[in-house]
């Protein structure tokens, strides 16, 4: 099941914490970690756009900034002039067939073969390097490499 252009939370299987930008960031132009967030966020949580595009790509913007890799990180790139330093703004999504829910993912550049892992440690930055695929049917993934897309259901106020 392919997923719609949209709204959504995304959490780490690892752990079960929510991924995105800190809360407390500086306030310069320069690009912003994405993260592992600890599970205890409270309320906080990053609102993600994802994007998807004609090719079937997908494009990712986390509280409004394109997400891109830099240097093996997940980061969301603040200016746009930025952008060209990403090795990749563009991703694929391969779907964990192991999740009955059919929301779990694993999310890989779409020019190379790496993909987000989480890190094991809380408020840590997501890794962008090559995903380690068991040669099982369907394929096994390490809960690190696999994200749960969780659609955004805004309150009403």
């Amino acid at each position: 099941m392919a997923l719609e252009s949209g709204k959504y939370t995304i959490i780490s299987k690892l752990n079960d914490g929510s991924v995105g930008r800190r809360v407390a960031e500086d306030r310069s132009g320069n690009p912003k970690g994405i993260f592992k967030l600890a599970k205890d966020m409270g309320p906080y949580v990053t609102i993600w756009e994802v994007e998807k595009l004609e090719n079937g790509n997908y494009k990712f913007k986390a509280n409004g900034s394109v997400v891109g890799a830099i240097n093996g990180l997940l980061w969301a790139i603040i200016l746009e002039n930025q952008i060209e330093n990403a090795t990749t703004v563009e991703w694929t999504l391969k779907r964990d067939e192991r999740d009955t829910d059919g929301n779990a993912y694993v999310v890989m550049a779409a020019s190379q073969q790496v993909g987000w892992v989480a890190p094991t440690g809380e408020d840590e930055q997501i890794a962008v390097k090559p995903i380690l695929v068991g040669l099982t049917i369907p394929p096994t993934f390490s809960p690190s490499e696999v994200f749960v897309f969780k659609k955004w259901e805004q309150e009403s106020e």
